[in-house]
């Protein structure tokens, strides 16, 4: 009978483990942005409408994505937006790519690359075990 009970923990462990590894990343990133006036005083407890786009050069480019959102800045200018919130961001993240925003009608420059943060980074490194695909059999001599 214990035998049966542990077999049957360790068989629910296994299945726990299998749904954990096929969870999605969220197509979502969230982002912060100080906006100013003319005379760099912060942009205090208003609405602005911002757009935002990523684009794979840092100037000119191809167009990858864009999503358009009314954003309420607090009481030190500071915005707050989860991007994806309203278009899933269903991109190539493989190569470089730069975030341009717009904020009531102004684009901000320079456009920001995009890094990882240390635990995604983590996470690529797991799904790539020694520079194969995760889910990618190899046949290994004997």
């Amino acid at each position: 009978m214990a035998r049966a009970v542990v077999m049957l923990g360790l068989a629910l462990m296994l299945l726990s483990a299998a749904g954990v590894s096929t969870a999605q990343v969220p197509e979502k990133m969230d982002y912060q942005v100080m906006l100013t006036d003319a005379a760099n005083q912060p942009i205090a407890d208003q609405i602005v409408g911002m757009v935002f786009r990523i684009y794979d050069q840092q100037t000119e480019g191809t167009l990858l994505w864009t999503e358009t959102r009314d954003v309420v800045t607090n009481s030190i200018g500071v915005a707050s937006v989860i991007l994806g919130g309203a278009t899933p961001l269903g991109i190539d993240f493989s190569g470089p790519r730069w975030l341009e925003v717009q904020a009531n009608g102004e684009i901000l420059e320079p456009r920001r690359e995009l890094v990882a943060a240390p635990f995604a980074r983590q996470a690529h490194n797991a799904d790539n075990l020694g520079g194969t695909a995760a889910g990618v059999s190899r046949c290994l001599p004997r």
